[in-house]
């Protein structure tokens, strides 16, 4: 039995079983990378670090704007003007630090972030503007 004979005349059903397949496996995929530790942050590119740290600060500003008194808004500062290498060069700093060996990279962003927003070099934290959420 093929797929195209099971789904036969049925192309809305196809899209939504492939789409929910394939978004189960990105999911899971996404979910993995988002857990690991020092351990995979030292196995990865420069390239891969600014582009995880891009989408992840990326994530942060829509969800602070979705939800202003939200739990990534309470808990995640983004300093308004620092890059995705600033970002990195934080993270970096904090894995090199024996105690922090074994967190997750959550935990590090959380970190990260309020070391960058005390430290005045790159600006405050973006906070959220819920008048803007849907602009």
């Amino acid at each position: 039995m093929t797929v195209k004979k099971t789904f036969r005349g049925r192309g809305l059903a196809l899209g939504l079983v492939l789409g929910l397949a394939l978004g189960l496996t990105l999911g899971a995929a996404g979910g993995s990378l988002a857990g690991f530790a020092k351990k995979g942050w030292g196995r990865v590119g420069l390239e891969f670090k600014q582009g995880y740290m891009a989408g992840f600060v990326d994530a942060l500003r829509v969800a602070k704007n979705q939800d202003p008194a939200g739990w990534m808004t309470k808990n995640y500062r983004v300093p308004k003007n620092a890059k995705a290498i600033h970002w990195v060069a934080e993270v970096d700093r904090l894995y090199k630090e024996p105690y922090n060996s074994n967190r997750e990279m959550a935990q590090i962003m959380v970190v990260a972030g309020r070391n960058m927003v005390d430290s005045k070099k790159f600006g405050p934290d973006i906070g959220s503007d819920s008048n803007q959420a849907f602009k």
